[in-house]
């Protein structure tokens, strides 16, 4: 009985996963500077592959790499906001902070 409760524990607190329609930062081409704030969420387009640098990425912030993308950045600083892969993704050495939040339903390699 302890078991069914953490599971249903679990499946109520499970982090929201995030949708296209959440973004509201201005993809910033494959090579560019993603730098957020707390509350920005950044989907990067279809069969894009980012290589560029991550500048910002705050407690409350959010980026969303969708099935069909890749993001590969140069590097990332203190990571504390919220990234969901859809896609492909390849991380750099980076520092995960307090807030960070890791929901991954591909493929990541670290």
């Amino acid at each position: 009985m302890a078991s069914l409760v953490a599971l249903l524990l679990l499946f109520v607190f499970k982090d929201a996963e995030l949708v296209s329609t959440d973004c509201n930062v201005t993809y910033p081409g494959d090579t560019g500077v993603i730098n957020l704030a707390s509350g920005d969420s950044l989907c990067l387009p279809a069969n894009s592959t980012f290589t560029g640098t991550v500048a910002a990425f705050p407690a409350g912030s959010k980026i969303l790499v969708p099935a069909d993308a890749s993001f590969e950045p140069t590097s990332m600083p203190l990571s504390q906001g919220k990234l969901q892969n859809d896609g492909s993704c390849f991380l750099p050495a980076l520092t995960i902070g307090s807030g960070f939040s890791l929901i991954n339903n591909d493929t990541i390699s670290l």
